[in-house]
């Protein structure tokens, strides 16, 4: 990166344009058709937050190369974020894999109250703990994805942030292991619809 133009970098004020980047970013997102329903989440684990950090942190690291001369900065950070969404919305993982949502381990997650039992009806919690407990037989000789799977269950949030911060480990890998993770899952279900029928 050009010396001049780390200055630049420097010198923004970061607060507002981080603002304004991610409101640009959470208004684009709403464009696109996200497999995870009402999550928070727009594919392989990321948020909008996560997008818009990660453009950011690229830019700084010379990664995304921004040229002063071609255009001001917002403009060509929002250009940036639409990039990462498009590739997100395009991945294989969000056109061929589930949410684990779907299988409603984040609400093992959560402390449950005593009375849950009145609120659940004993056949959605024994769906729920027979879904559970398949994946994790088809997880059991992959200790990185009982790990992660354990962590869920621990009560950690699902979102690759913390996963890495539990486990200590990059996000990279919690987002490498959560795809593996969801392709269990999606072959699970394929195959509990199956036997359904």
């Amino acid at each position: 990166m050009e010396p001049e133009t780390l200055d630049l970098l420097q010198e923004t004020n970061w607060s507002a344009i981080r603002k304004a980047l991610l409101t640009y970013s959470t208004r684009r997102a709403r464009n696109y058709c996200w497999n995870q329903g009402k999550s928070p989440d727009l594919a392989k684990g990321y948020t909008v937050e996560d997008v818009v950090q990660e453009v950011i942190v690229k830019t700084f690291e010379g990664v995304r190369k921004w040229d002063p001369e071609k255009g001001q900065l917002l403009p060509w950070l929002q250009l940036q974020s639409k990039s990462v969404m498009d590739a997100l919305a395009k991945s294989a993982s969000h056109r061929h894999e589930m949410s684990l949502s779907d299988l409603d381990i984040e609400s093992l997650a959560i402390e449950q109250p005593p009375d849950l039992e009145s609120v659940l009806p004993e056949e959605a919690r024994a769906d729920i703990r027979r879904k559970v407990e398949m994946l994790f037989r088809a997880v059991d000789d992959v200790p990185e994805l009982r790990e992660i799977l354990q962590a869920i269950l621990d009560g950690c949030s699902p979102r690759p942030r913390y996963l890495a911060l539990e486990l200590n480990i990059s996000i990279r890998e919690v987002d490498n292991r959560l795809k593996r993770l969801r392709r269990c899952a999606s072959k699970l279900v394929y195959e509990d619809v199956l036997q359904s029928h």
